[in-house]
């Protein structure tokens, strides 16, 4: 089986209207999240390097307010959306999952 290896060199979110302490839990949730929802996908799905830029994810407005592992699983779900998005690989959204 091959394996796939992904490297994020920057993301940055910004949260509004969420507490300090969900912030704080949420810069360390959301590596996992990620590492969870993208360690899924199959070895064909990312064939080459890519530079995505700016990827904007734009405005994710929640009803409840969610606690920060939540918060987190919404932030990767979407940018693994945003990635099959961009590479145009209906792969990399099915083989994403969430959890």
């Amino acid at each position: 089986m091959s394996a796939v290896q992904i490297e994020v060199d920057r993301l940055r979110v910004a949260l509004h209207g969420v507490s300090a302490a969900v912030a704080e839990d949420f810069s360390t949730q959301i590596g996992r999240a990620l590492e969870q929802r993208l360690s899924g996908l199959p070895a064909d799905a990312v064939t080459a390097a890519l530079d995505l830029g700016l990827l904007e994810l734009g405005r994710i407005d929640l009803k409840d307010s969610p606690d920060a592992g939540a918060l987190a699983g919404i932030v990767a779900d979407r940018l693994v959306e945003m990635l099959a998005m961009r590479c145009g690989n209906e792969k990399i959204e099915n083989g994403g999952g969430s959890a």
